[in-house]
């Protein structure tokens, strides 16, 4: 971790392709974010960049409080309960958390499937690849990439937002110890509220 009169390394990083705020509720998660991709934006002016929000209380666009963003930088609120009920409406999968359960789920699956393709073959005479094959390998090599782009230090980091409060290290000591079980990069933690007090 950086010192506190240090600038954070995911405001100057170049190779850093995605950043993850995350932390409890009401600790300053939006306003981190989107400091960070206005200062991101107009530091990088040739580049795109994407501000999502999966947060069901969207407060992202209160956050710009009625500013336009700069033209490279797109905002976005996402509602995640409605694009899950499209996955599961359009695919009837449940869907896992981490991508390393999928890729297991998808192994299990796969070798389920290995019977139904046998059989097939077995009174066709040959197999033909249907669509369920071609939803596990879509699906797995999503997971794949995903799973690459999360465990990769120098393009994904986990920013933590916390409150200089005991409750609020604890609990993001604990956040922090699991994304390490993960192999997910924490580098940087962001503070918040700590001054004027």
């Amino acid at each position: 971790m950086r010192g506190a009169s240090e600038e954070p390394g995911f405001l100057t990083d170049v190779n850093v392709q995605l950043l993850l705020f995350g932390g409890k509720g009401g600790v300053g998660k939006t306003t981190a974010s989107a400091a960070t991709a206005l200062h991101l934006a107009s530091l990088y002016p040739e580049k795109s960049l994407l501000l999502v929000s999966t947060d069901p209380a969207h407060s992202l666009a209160d956050s710009f409080d009625g500013t336009v963003p700069p033209a490279n930088l797109q905002v976005m609120e996402l509602d995640v309960q409605a694009y899950l009920a499209d996955f599961k409406e359009k695919n009837r999968q449940r869907l896992m958390e981490m991508p390393d359960l999928i890729r297991k789920w998808l192994e299990a699956l796969d070798a389920l499937l290995a019977k139904h393709r046998y059989m097939k073959k077995l009174f066709r005479g040959t197999y033909e690849r249907d669509d369920l094959d071609h939803f596990i390998e879509g699906l797995a090599a999503s997971v794949k990439q995903m799973e690459k782009l999360l465990k990769d230090h120098r393009q994904c980091q986990f920013v933590p937002v916390m409150l200089a409060e005991a409750l609020s290290i604890e609990e993001t000591l604990d956040l922090i110890r699991e994304l390490q079980r993960l192999r997910i990069g924490v580098v940087d933690v962001v503070i918040n509220r700590l001054y004027p007090e």
